[in-house]
């Protein structure tokens, strides 16, 4: 089952000289099941996923996408998808 823990609202960044992960602050919803693809400049759109209501305690599927820039270190968002998708 879903619970209020389950899912990311953080992001990492690998450095694989160190082999070590730096967590990037990101003020972004509680979301899983999303799909990350990586671009061929560096920057990585994260599509859709599910978050879950607080209130109703609900899965929502969401149609939001997020686009991170590794230069910048920063999130964007960007015009949704046309419907709700998730990866399970």
């Amino acid at each position: 089952g879903y619970s209020v823990g389950t899912g990311y609202r953080f992001a990492e960044i690998f450095d694989p000289r160190d082999e070590r992960f730096t967590p990037l602050a990101a003020p972004l919803a509680l979301r899983a099941n999303h799909a990350a693809h990586a671009q061929p400049d560096g920057r990585v759109l994260i599509l859709g996923g599910e978050t879950l209501d607080a209130t109703t305690q609900a899965i929502v599927p969401l149609a939001s996408v997020l686009r991170f820039d590794p230069v910048a270190s920063a999130f964007t968002e960007l015009a949704p998808l046309a419907a709700p998708r998730t990866v399970a």
